[in-house]
């Protein structure tokens, strides 16, 4: 075959090729493009009060701790054209230190977790609502006798049923990086300790009936 033709055939199979390789370029961008569920942000309000009237039957309550509430507002925003996700779950890490007057204090891990039956990803932002009660705190945190926000560290993570990561936030508001090694440099320390389930979600507290519409729905013995 005369290399004319070659250079021809040659020339014509590159640009056969060429929409190809057009096409396949934003498929690798697409698999690297942001999380699911995006602008994860956390907000707290310290000595929180109950909702509860304070009296039972006309009288007076007489047993009263030291600390009030601590709620945590997660706002976040799933992202997609109005699929539905089934299994979500938001796991919540509360990192306070027992004593916040002493610089090498042991530091105390309050968990729990959110299951969400499903999700619609419809990029509106909502909230959901965590607290701990009073009566983790006291136990504790027996030398914390005021709360302050500066004594509190959170992470919120988003996950799949598979346990993949969809979004995460911290608090307080710094860089992803800092927190996160900030993170892994407590909870590898000796001294820290864990309180499982002390976070609890909002259908677990006072605060149950408010705002209710502002969440996704919540996996509960009744809608399992």
């Amino acid at each position: 075959m005369k290399a004319g033709k070659l250079l021809k055939i040659a020339m014509l199979g590159a640009v056969l090729m060429l929409p190809c390789l057009l096409f396949a370029a934003p498929v690798s961008q697409t698999k690297e493009k942001g999380r699911l569920f995006q602008r994860v942000g956390i907000r707290i309000e310290i000595a929180a009060k109950s909702p509860v009237p304070s009296t039972l039957n006309g009288k007076i309550r007489t047993f009263r701790l030291t600390n009030s509430w601590l709620l945590i507002f997660i706002d976040y925003t799933p992202q997609g054209k109005n699929q539905w996700l089934d299994d979500v779950e938001l796991d919540m890490e509360v990192l306070i230190p027992d004593d916040a007057k002493k610089a090498k204090s042991s530091y105390v891990v309050f968990s729990g977790k959110i299951p969400f039956r499903f999700v619609l990803m419809d990029g509106r932002t909502r909230t959901a609502v965590m607290a701990i009660p009073p009566h983790f705190l006291e136990r504790y945190l027996p030398r914390m006798r005021k709360l302050t926000a500066a004594a509190v560290n959170i992470r919120a993570v988003f996950r799949d049923s598979k346990g993949r990561e969809l979004g995460i936030g911290y608090y307080p508001s710094r860089s992803e990086k800092d927190s996160k090694e900030f993170f892994e440099k407590i909870l590898k320390k000796p001294t820290t300790y864990t309180v499982e389930d002390s976070v609890l979600p909002r259908e677990e507290t006072p605060w149950q009936f408010m705002n209710y519409d502002q969440s996704d729905l919540v996996r509960t013995r009744q809608n399992k």
